[in-house]
């Protein structure tokens, strides 16, 4: 009997520590690439966390601002990710940023915020969810298209988006052809693109 019981006390220490070789992973809710405890600390086969992979091309960006619209936890304590450039220049354009998560589900929206010379801009991104060790990149994201304004700007609301050359070519083949794949495809491009407004 004192064996067993040795046995399950030391099982629940392992559990409560870690099993041996298993990454204690943890995600601050401020990231600073090539900050001690970032690169160094999980690499993206880490498998326990996620993440969202950033490309930016616009130059003079400083700052990102990851959130669950849903309030999920993105990080240990926060539904919210700040996400700084290493250096007062802004992140380097064409290189490849991570912003580690914890696994969540992003599908009914994340917002990204990029602030650049005072100003910012949003993405708002839907349909996309973060599983352990898996990282995405935001969907159809046009830096070019975004609109950098004063934060402290009062809230207006816009009209409906503007139709981009891809949905208006997948309204044109459906009504040419009216098929299920055809709507289908339109749907879901539509769910993408206007789940966001």
């Amino acid at each position: 009997m004192k064996k067993i019981f040795k046995l399950f006390a030391c099982a629940a220490l392992l559990l409560s520590f870690g099993l041996p070789g298993q990454a204690q992973s943890s995600v601050p809710s401020l990231q600073i690439p090539g900050a001690q405890g970032y690169d160094e600390r999980i690499s993206c086969d880490d498998g326990h966390l996620g993440g969202i992979f950033l490309n930016l091309q616009t130059p003079g960006i400083t700052m990102v601002e990851l959130e669950s619209v849903d309030g999920y936890l993105l990080a240990d304590d926060s539904s919210i990710i700040i996400f700084k450039a290493p250096d007062g220049d802004g992140f380097e354009t064409g290189k490849d940023y991570c912003i580690y998560t914890l696994p969540c589900d992003l599908y009914s929206g994340y917002r990204l915020s990029l602030y650049k010379d005072g100003q910012v801009a949003d993405y708002y991104g839907v349909h996309q969810t973060i599983d352990a060790g898996t990282f995405i990149r935001p969907l159809d994201l046009d830096e070019a298209a975004l609109e950098f304004d004063d934060p402290d700007a009062p809230l207006v609301e816009k009209g409906r988006p503007e139709m981009d050359e891809y949905t208006k070519n997948l309204i044109h083949q459906y009504r040419v052809q009216r098929s299920d794949e055809a709507k289908e495809a339109l749907l879901e491009h539509m769910g993408v693109r206007y789940d966001r407004v």
